[in-house]
This record gives structure tokens, C-alpha cells and sequence, in this order.
């Protein structure tokens, strides 16, 4: 077998590896296309932040984008065409300066329409020049905190 006849069949075989990982891939995104269609819906109805909140807007939005990849990956026992609603209060979002520390202190509820509710509270430190990331920490552990508790919630009701 020459040198020329090796590198074809290493080529060949490359390229059969290479079609096997696309046709993997594309099955990997067709079952999870699946199961995402498979979800139920999630739609907050309100979010209420805190009076006189700087960058209010931005924050709010943010909130919610956390809020709904929380109850994305959150299991709240219902079926493909099952839907929960939640309002969600920040009650409080506070920066405090100790030395060199910013520390962003953070409170938010949710409530389910059955008149259940979760609450998470969260103190969180860094470089005061991180104050943006910092804030979106605090809230993305908030989200996760309260949309899991009232998942909980929710299936303990369903009886599951």
C-alpha cells in the first residue's frame, strides 16, 4: 500500500466521521426541538420593581428574561399544552459601598394565581467596578430561586 493510497482512505474515512457527527447533530436538535414544543407555557403577568429604581426599564427587562429561562428549565408537572402564570414583585435592589466592596443586596417574590408564594433574598459582593454584573447575578439567582420554588409549589398541588 503506497503513501498516496493511505492519505485516500484517511480522507475518505475523515469524511465519513464528519457526515456520521452532522447526522448525530441534526438528530440532537430535531429531539430537542421535540421536547421544546413539549413544554408548557409560562407567561408572567406583571412584574412590579421598586419606586425610583435607576435604569428601571433595563432592569425589568432583564428580570424577565431570567425569570423566563428559569421556568424554561423548571419542571412545574403539567403537560405539553398546560400554561402558568406568575406575578413577580423585586422589592428590593440596594447597592451598598463597604471599603472596597459593592455589595448588591436583592428581594423578590412570586405568586402563583392559587394564592401560593415564593420569596428569595440574596446578598451578593464584588469590585464596585463590576456593578452591572453584579446586578445581573443577583437577579439571575433570584429568578432561579423563586420560578423553582413555585415549580415546587405547583407540583405538591397537582399531587405530584
Amino acid at each position: 500500500m503506497g503513501t498516496s493510497e493511505a492519505r485516500r482512505r484517511g480522507t475518505s474515512r475523515r469524511a465519513a466521521l464528519g457526515l456520521l457527527a452532522l447526522s448525530g447533530t441534526w438528530l440532537l436538535c430535531e429531539e430537542t426541538a421535540q421536547a421544546a414544543s413539549a413544554r408548557p407555557g409560562f407567561h408572567i403577568d406583571r412584574v412590579t420593581m421598586p419606586a425610583g429604581l435607576a435604569r428601571e426599564a433595563e432592569l425589568r427587562k432583564y428580570l424577565e428574561r431570567a425569570i423566563r429561562l428559569a421556568a424554561r428549565k423548571a419542571d412545574f408537572g403539567l403537560g405539553p399544552k398546560g400554561r402558568v402564570e406568575a406575578r413577580f414583585v423585586l422589592t428590593e435592589l440596594s447597592y451598598h459601598h463597604e471599603g472596597s466592596v459593592l455589595s448588591v443586596h436583592g428581594r423578590l417574590s412570586g405568586r402563583l394565581p392559587s394564592g401560593r408564594s415564593a420569596e428569595s433574598a440574596i446578598h451578593f459582593g464584588g469590585k464596585p467596578s463590576d456593578e452591572a454584573r453584579l446586578t445581573r447575578q443577583v437577579l439571575d439567582i433570584l429568578a432561579r430561586g423563586v420560578v423553582t420554588r413555585l415549580a415546587d409549589l405547583e407540583r405538591k398541588r397537582r399531587g405530584l
